[in-house]
């Protein structure tokens, strides 16, 4: 446990002034699924021209990210005792959603100090599935964080930021090192509004910002 959290930290010092200058996503590819036929339709004699609407990209806030989908984008991978930067292609999904009385039992079993939630607050549980698809270096790990990686936007535009009397002792929680062609899962928490309609971001170290929508 000492060692992993001192491994935290150093990547942390290394990757928090990256991540403080986030923004929202860009070159991000979504995959998915499979699209049904289209069913021939008759010509009538008058066809309307179809009005072109300019897209936001996906993995946007406007355009974030379905569930049961997956944004593979581009991102770097540190060598943290030179700081040398390795380009990366990771895919990153939300696995699981949990929330409300299902989050506040897997919480509560994990350690039973644990605080409760207030009445109109609840604990969400995401589970995220970080994969390196591809990369310029086999000999160093992406590092992907809870703390580093993730926030949580209100149905109403607001960043939830971290309640210290809420921020809970959790079960896999998403601490991992990836290498070239590995993949990895682990838990998310924060401590929200009921019933709130939030999008969940994960951050790159690339300085982007990549948004899934949670139902």
């Amino acid at each position: 446990m000492k060692t992993n959290l001192i491994k935290v930290v150093a990547a942390g010092a290394l990757i928090t002034s990256v991540l403080g200058a986030c923004s929202e996503s860009s070159n991000v590819e979504v995959k998915k699924k499979d699209s049904e036929p289209k069913q021939e339709q008759q010509s009538s004699s008058s066809p309307k021209k179809e009005e072109k609407k300019e897209e936001s990209k996906a993995g946007s806030r406007s355009n974030p990210v379905a569930m049961g989908q997956s944004a593979t984008f581009e991102d770097k991978i540190f060598d943290q005792a030179t700081s040398k930067a390795y380009k990366a292609k990771v895919e990153v999904s939300i696995q699981e959603v949990l929330r409300g009385e299902q989050a506040w039992q897997l919480i509560q079993q994990e350690n039973q100090f644990n605080k409760a939630p207030a009445d109109d607050m609840e604990y969400v549980l995401v589970k995220v599935k970080t994969k390196v698809v591809d990369a310029d270096t086999a000999d160093f790990a992406y590092n992907s964080t809870d703390i580093m990686n993730t926030e949580y936007v209100s149905a109403d535009g607001k960043v939830y930021q971290m309640d210290t009397e809420h921020h809970p002792v959790i079960p896999t929680p998403l601490q991992s090192e990836v290498f070239k062609g590995a993949e990895a899962e682990g838990y998310s928490v924060q401590y929200i509004k009921k019933n709130d309609d939030f999008k969940f971001v994960y951050k790159t170290l690339g300085m982007q910002k990549v948004y899934f929508n949670t139902k």
